[in-house]
């Protein structure tokens, strides 16, 4: 049980980094283009076709961490009304749902983007950007998160341990929130 917490928790903070280096790398891509249309009223060729991949391994490279963290993925809008001894019998089905739902789309996506490696499918722009990678990154984020999903019903301290888990001797609670033998104010 353990070793599957431990490993969904990797995956989710390795996609995460990876996804956050895709926000960043949008971030100054934006940026980018927006000084140079200022300084030479044109556009930076490409640029909108690499900022739409990046984007896409944004999004779904962090739905693995955003899963593990309980950020903005869980919508308790009925569940809040719920005791807590009904949701902790509720949980583990409401996992198996979308761990089905999720297995259905990583089929769909992965046959996708199997056939877009094939055919070596390209955006037309100024020049041509190759689809594929993001299609993939699209199917890796899936896999990622499923595989969260899992160590979640399998293991239920995988679920409290995304907003409120211990790491190598500090505890990080709410935000703003850390305490540890090793930090100074303690």
């Amino acid at each position: 049980m353990r070793a599957l917490r431990m490993g969904a928790r990797w995956i989710s903070m390795v996609l995460g980094v990876l996804a956050t280096s895709a926000t960043v790398a949008v971030m100054v891509l934006t940026a980018w283009q927006v000084v140079v249309r200022l300084l030479t009223g044109r556009f930076t060729p490409g640029l909108l076709e690499i900022s739409e991949s990046a984007l896409v391994v944004a999004v779904f490279l962090g739905l693995a961490y955003a899963s593990w963290t309980s950020a903005h993925i869980d919508v308790d809008l009925v569940t809040s009304r719920f005791s807590e001894k009904t949701n902790r019998r509720l949980t583990p089905a409401i996992g198996l749902v979308t761990l089905a739902y999720l297995v259905a789309w990583i089929y769909a996506t992965g046959d996708r983007a199997a056939q877009s490696l094939a055919q070596g499918e390209a955006r037309m722009g100024v020049f041509q950007w190759p689809l594929w990678p993001a299609r993939w990154a699209i199917v890796i984020g899936l896999v990622g998160m499923a595989l969260v999903v899992l160590a979640q019903i399998i293991d239920p301290k995988a679920r409290a341990a995304g907003s409120d888990e211990v790491i190598e001797g500090v505890h990080v609670g709410a935000p703003g929130e850390i305490h540890g033998k090793d930090l100074p104010h303690e």
